[in-house]
């Protein structure tokens, strides 16, 4: 919902992260249903409902994910991938679209992420996963909006805690902005 209790979309996929203090202990667990939160936009929820309604569609059918849902693999190279953020896209975070992508990293690798945008307000968030046989957690690593006050295009330089499976979620700073954008990952050198 938004601040005016408007629906805007139906959550389809919640991910817990843990809490650890400075120590390195985990301290405890994210409540149920925060962490990152994707949800399916109220168009697409509606368009469903009104296809049930007019037996267009059995009652008990699932909604279809939409295509820009999946996870894009990127790797490190630096080589400049060119998305979009749509409408149709999953949304996070008070209703912007977002683009997922996955890469394999290395403790103590050095890397940047660039997002560059004439259209949109970039926002760029990096994540580790953590997998056990209970669960997979996301742990936030970093996050940017902007280089600066007046570059809008988003940039994260860190270097990686260990090896394993990363996200870098690719949106917008703005609730609903669409548009083109380009995407580029490397190893600081």
């Amino acid at each position: 919902m938004n601040a005016q209790g408007n629906v805007i979309g139906v959550n389809s996929l919640v991910a817990t992260a843990p809490v650890i203090d400075g120590a390195g202990n985990l301290v405890a667990r994210t409540p149920s249903g925060t962490g990152i939160n994707l949800a399916l936009p109220v168009s697409n929820v509606q368009s469903f409902i009104a296809d049930v309604q007019n037996r267009r569609v059995a009652s008990k059918s699932t909604l279809e994910r939409p295509r820009e849902a999946t996870v894009a693999n990127i790797t490190l190279n630096g080589q400049v991938i060119n998305g979009s953020l749509t409408t149709g896209d999953r949304t996070f975070e008070g209703g912007r679209f977002v683009n997922l992508y996955q890469f394999q990293g290395q403790a103590n690798q050095q890397i940047v992420i660039d997002m560059s945008s004439q259209k949109i307000n970039s926002y760029l968030s990096l994540y580790q996963v953590s997998e056990s046989s209970e669960n997979r957690e996301f742990i936030k690593i970093a996050e940017n909006d902007d280089r600066s006050p007046n570059d809008l295009n988003s940039q994260i330089t860190t270097t990686l805690p260990a090896d394993g499976i990363y996200f870098i979620v690719a949106s917008s700073n703005g609730r609903g902005e669409i548009g083109n954008y380009n995407l580029r990952a490397a190893v600081n050198s």
